[in-house]
């Protein structure tokens, strides 16, 4: 397979969730493929760390404490991406997290607290 075919050179990735897990993945994957990485998560410690490793391994990225219910937190998120990547985003955004979180929340509205946890 061409290794050229995943590449997203000069593109910005939002990422958030990307101090452990699946977010983490999604992280280092976009960085190998030439992406510049915005790494966010409310764990300050989990982000540089994920940030460091990427640059580390010849890549770009930054870490940006943001908890994505926060309105100022994601304005501060998409200013520190402009400001430090460029002045403007295109390509990648993901958001692994907060889709968890939102079928989370509409479980529970739907369903109750105590629905959600059998399910």
């Amino acid at each position: 397979m061409d290794s050229n075919l995943f590449r997203v050179d000069g593109d910005v990735a939002v990422v958030t969730g990307a101090g452990r897990g699946i977010g983490e993945g999604i992280a280092k994957t976009l960085a190998s493929a030439g992406a510049s990485v915005v790494c966010a998560a409310r764990r300050t410690h989990e982000i540089e760390r994920v940030a460091n490793e990427i640059c580390d391994n010849g890549g770009k990225a930054i870490a940006v404490t943001t908890d994505v219910t926060q309105r100022d937190d994601v304005e501060k998120l998409a200013s520190s991406a402009v400001d430090h990547f460029g002045g403007w985003i295109f390509g990648l955004i993901m958001l692994v997290d907060l889709l968890y979180r939102s079928l989370l929340l509409i479980c529970q509205k739907r369903n109750g607290m105590r629905r959600w946890h059998l399910i």
